[in-house]
């Protein structure tokens, strides 16, 4: 820095990136400076209080070393989209053309007069320049307008906030406001935001996979103090102090050298493909046009002698072809895609849907099943203790803080009740991560402290207050004494251990899974008197838990252990023979539109599947509230009932592929889960073929997150979790997911619609150019390079407009998903389009050789050539209606109030064609017709109509899409195979052979007893 203080800084931003980016010289460095202290005193900055920068030095510390976020990319430029669009050979050829078609219209004499023709001869090269210049303004609008959507998009995405200590007050900051010398608050579920090192923590783990490659947790202690930007915090919590930010950070540096292009996602590179088809063949008809109509002019004018050899014709003849190739190239396939994805992401947005990927959109129309979280996502996530066994006695609270304050004095006014409950406050308030903040109220606008954190932890802590105790008070007064193993999905339990004075003895509180706890426990306190857990004891107990857990509660065991030995924080959290507090129930009610959304996942086709950390009891009474345990209803198992299991069980089962691909069709619960386990049932559902969406909010959510064909996190959640989804669901509502899908099939329904559309005109208008051309008098096709031009236009631009911003109706929820292997044209598809070409193709050889009586013109007249282009621009806006339908549905008016935009389309089109056929004149190679021209054009053109009525009325069956079949571990019997092609009945008795065998281990007659 040049000036303003600059040298005031002693570390140079290339210095903090070399000693970040290697341990063994970062701790050199820090060794050098003195420590953390030294590179804070550096950084003029404090590592307690934080900075505390007057205005001058902010702006020196910006400038120095930058601030928290990446510079903008480039913006795309109106003209460079413009650029871009002349960049197609076809448009270059087509002005190429025109060019030629000038020069030589303007100094070539006509063979007929002998004369330059300057009134006309300009005409048709500046017609068809005009017309590319139409084509590519509006292209280039389309994709400029699309850029500034993604962009502002991007934009609408919340910010992801962070806590620092500045001038020696906690702050929360969006992380972009981040700065050198920050102090940053770290806690499990955070994406680092910039390189810093470590003041003080406890338990860090970080996944650096993203930046180093190495898959292993890495723990950050004086060892290896070193956080890297973009990597991801595991486990724990502390203090950082930031040192590289934006730029200057590690994953920044990196960031700024691979700045990826975005890519064309599965449909669209399908699409592009077939697009490239349809175009070779449309090639193919205008170079077999070329070799024909030429050979017919030389054996002409070399042979018959009719008129004189001259340029101008085989001129011609090469703009028509060439715009023939214009017209079949259906380049509309991919402005499709991206306006139907573009548009279905912003109103997704409106839904509460951020698509992170433009893939998930398409790809979420065609899942199969749905792996859901519970908390949350069934239910409303405000947790409440309803229930409580405390002192052995089981008490209900109404969650009214008086009366439930007086049900549990009375419990504790029994024998021993007051250490116990001094015992139960205690455990609450110092074994939590949730803290009270002061926030202000949105509506009398007085500030008032709430609870913050874990919605589990703020229950508890409620339940504190409920037993006149401050928990805020009692965790400060062990603040120096306490020692927290955070909760992780291993242990499913969180430990604190207490020094109960300076230096003496140690008290280990636990909270968690309530039989986790339970196991670990040898006494519990009945009555003010501990008592050993014998077996019947400890199976009332587990009757308790059984029962609240039946009654959809939560069950959280809390329990502790006194040590009077040991004064030394222990290395790890392995604490056994632990007395028990109590139990408590915690509510979370399920949210009530979650049925009806469960409801229509089943009328889709689409299984869902509840993945949850609850026990089994729990897991199965919230699942058939919420309509996902029951009946099953499709596949081979239909009608019989589903399978609920706990984690433990599945990864025995999991070890052999065989025995998880029998449980995975009947799989509707999985209890106790671990993020592995969800990592793994995703993993075996994509393998037998299915397609998998999958919800998650943890960290360790993140692999299954990521490796899913559709990825949702929660808002809820951790950065990790969104950073690795696909979608985030901004209200954390199951309802949601059901709208992301009913979007995803609209958009594969509306890209299927202008499919059907296109390819119906692309068939008819490279005929109909083809076969005019060859047979007419004069070698001309009857559609006008001009007019196809315009057809070209409609076909690609207006009509992506129109079909492909289509809004979703419930009636995409009626049906089976569509196969992942299913064509893109369908059967139905293929029989509309195919009665339609067939009769815009006939009716245009009629106009051409026959209709000209009916119409009363002359033969091959500018307004017979007119009305053959008024008729097949008529027959195109009114097929539009039928390209709509995509079944056999027999209204084609059917959810046109949900594409406003079509409507539009259709109108302007029309006026448009209006206007060029009565004053296009030279230009459109038009003359204006008369009302009753104009009527029997609408009657033949409006023959589509009851055509495509007709046609829907036709009996059509899909090709059958293979179901997801398992695969048979590599190296087991084959003669125990299941899954090995074998008839169906044997395939049956073997599925129930095993079946029975998982009854023996007491997979099914668990399930059988709930």
């Amino acid at each position: 820095m040049s000036s303003g203080g600059s040298s005031a800084f002693q570390l140079e931003p290339d210095a903090i990136h070399e000693m970040i980016s290697d341990r063994d010289q970062g701790l050199r460095a820090l060794s050098d400076h003195g420590g953390i202290h030294g590179i804070a005193r550096s950084l003029k900055t404090d590592v307690h209080a934080g900075r505390n920068d007057s205005p001058s030095q902010l702006e020196a510390r910006k400038k120095y070393y930058g601030a928290n976020e990446l510079p903008e990319q480039d913006e795309v430029t109106f003209f460079d989209l413009v650029k871009e669009a002349l960049e197609d050979r076809m448009l270059q050829l087509l002005v190429v053309s025109a060019v030629v078609s000038l020069i030589l219209g303007l100094t070539v004499p006509n063979h007929e007069t002998g004369e330059v023709d300057y009134a006309h001869g300009w005409i048709e090269g500046t017609a068809i320049l005009a017309s590319v210049v139409l084509v590519t303004m509006v292209t280039s609008i389309n994709n400029y307008q699309k850029e500034q959507k993604f962009k502002e998009l991007s934009k609408s995405a919340p910010p992801t906030m962070v806590t620092v200590t500045r001038a020696g007050g906690r702050h929360e900051i969006k992380e972009t406001d981040l700065l050198a010398g920050d102090v940053l608050h770290l806690v499990g579920g955070q994406i680092v935001p910039a390189d810093s090192v470590l003041i003080k923590g406890q338990g860090f783990k970080i996944d650096e996979s993203a930046e180093t490659g190495e898959n292993d947790d890495v723990e950050k202690n004086d060892a290896d103090p070193f956080f890297r930007s973009g990597s991801n915090v595991v486990e724990g919590e502390g203090q950082v102090l930031v040192v590289g930010v934006g730029v200057n950070s590690y994953g920044g540096r990196i960031a700024m050298q691979v700045r990826a292009e975005k890519k064309d996602t599965p449909l669209q590179e399908a699409l592009t493909e077939l697009a490239d088809n349809i175009g070779n063949l449309g090639m193919g008809a205008a170079g077999l046009m070329i070799v024909v109509l030429s050979s017919m002019e030389l054996y002409q004018t070399l042979y018959l002698k009719t008129h004189a050899l001259g340029y101008k014709k085989f001129l011609d003849v090469l703009t028509t072809a060439v715009t023939i190739v214009v017209v079949a190239v259906p380049e509309g396939l991919p402005l499709s895609v991206t306006i139907a994805l573009a548009y279905s992401m912003k109103q997704m947005f409106k839904e509460n849907n951020l698509v992170r990927h433009l893939a998930a959109c398409e790809t979420m129309g065609g899942a199969t099943t749905i792996c859901t979280d519970k908390t949350g996502t069934l239910t409303l996530n405000e947790m409440s203790v309803t229930k409580a066994w405390l002192n052995g006695d089981e008490v209900t609270l109404t969650g009214s803080k008086n009366e439930d304050s007086a049900a549990l004095d009375r419990v504790f006014k029994k024998a021993g009740g007051k250490p116990l409950a001094d015992l139960l406050i205690e455990s609450i308030s110092v074994n939590s991560t949730a803290s009270k903040r002061r926030i202000q109220d949105p509506v009398t606008q007085q500030v008032v402290q709430k609870y913050h954190g874990n919605k589990t932890e703020i229950a508890m802590l409620q339940l504190v207050d409920k037993l006149h105790a401050d928990p805020m008070a009692v965790r400060a007064s062990f603040a120096d004494r306490a020692h927290s193993y955070p909760f992780t999905s291993a242990k499913k339990r969180m430990t604190t251990c207490l020094r109960m004075s300076a230096a003496g003895p140690m008290r280990t509180h636990a909270k968690g899974a309530s039989e986790l706890v339970l196991a670990d426990c040898m006494n519990v306190i009945i009555h003010g008197e501990v008592h050993p857990i014998g077996n019947a004891l400890r199976k009332q107990l587990a009757d308790t838990i059984n029962t609240f857990a039946r009654q959809r509660l939560r069950t959280i065991a809390i329990a502790y252990l006194d040590d009077p030995d040991t004064t030394i924080f222990p290395e790890n959290d392995t604490a056994i023979g632990f007395t028990l507090l109590g139990l408590v129930g915690i509510e979370d009610p399920i949210r009530p539109e979650v049925e009806g959304a469960v409801a229509k996942c089943r009328n889709a086709g689409v299984t869902v599947r509840m993945v949850t950390g609850d026990n089994k009891a729990t897991a199965i009474s919230i699942a058939k509230k919420a309509g996902i345990f029951g009946k099953l209803y499709a596949g081979p198992f239909k009608g019989e009932q589903g399978l609920a299991i706990e984690g433990h069980l599945f990864r025995e089962l999991a070890k052999s592929e065989r025995k998880l691909n029998i449980i995975l069709p009947r799989l509707q619960v999985l209890a106790r889960a671990s993020p592995l386990d969800k990592q793994i049932l995703v993993e075996a559902l994509m393998k037998r073929g299915e397609v998998v969406a999958v919800t998650g909010d943890g960290t360790n959510d993140a692999p299954a997150l990521k490796n899913a064909n559709v990825g949702f996190a929660m808002n809820s959640g951790t950065e990790v979790a969104k950073k690795a989804s696909d979608v985030v669901i901004l209200d954390d509502n199951f309802r949601t997911i059901v709208t992301a899908m009913k979007w995803g099939r609209n958009v594969n329904d509306n890209i299927s619609k202008f499919i059907q559309f296109q390819t119906t005109v692309n068939v008819a208008a490279v005929f109909i150019a083809f076969i005019g051309a060859v047979f007419s008098g004069n070698g001309e096709s009857p559609l006008k390079p001009v007019q196809l031009l315009w057809l070209n236009l409609i076909m690609d631009t207006m009509a992506a407009l129109a079909l492909a911003t289509e809004g979703p109706t419930d009636a995409v929820l009626e049906r089976p998903p569509r196969g992942r292997d299913a064509p893109l044209i369908s059967r139905r598809m293929w029989v509309n389009i195919m009665g339609q070409s067939v009769y815009q193709i006939v009716l245009q050889l009629w106009l051409l050789h026959f209709g000209y009586k009916r119409f009363k013109v002359t033969k091959d007249s500018d307004m017979h050539m007119t009305v053959i282009f008024n008729v097949f621009v008529l027959l195109q806006v009114v097929n539009e209606f039928n390209a709509r339908i995509l079944d056999q549905k027999l209204n084609v008016l059917r959810g046109l109030s949900k594409a406003p935009m079509f409507l539009l389309i259709i109108v302007i089109t029309l006026v448009v064609q209006v206007v060029g056929v009565t004053y296009g004149g030279s230009f459109m190679r038009t003359v204006p017709l008369s009302w009753g021209r104009w009527k029997l054009c609408a009657a033949v053109s409006i023959v589509p109509l009851p055509l495509g009525f007709l046609l829907r009325l036709i009996p059509v069956r899909e090709a059958p899409l293979p179901d997801p079949e398992p695969v048979v571990d590599e190296g087991e019997d084959d003669e125990d195979a299941v899954f090995s092609g074998t008839p169906l009945d044997r395939f049956r008795d073997a599925v129930q052979k095993v079946i029975t065998q998982l009854k023996v281990v007491g997979a099914l007659a668990s399930n059988a007893s709930n």
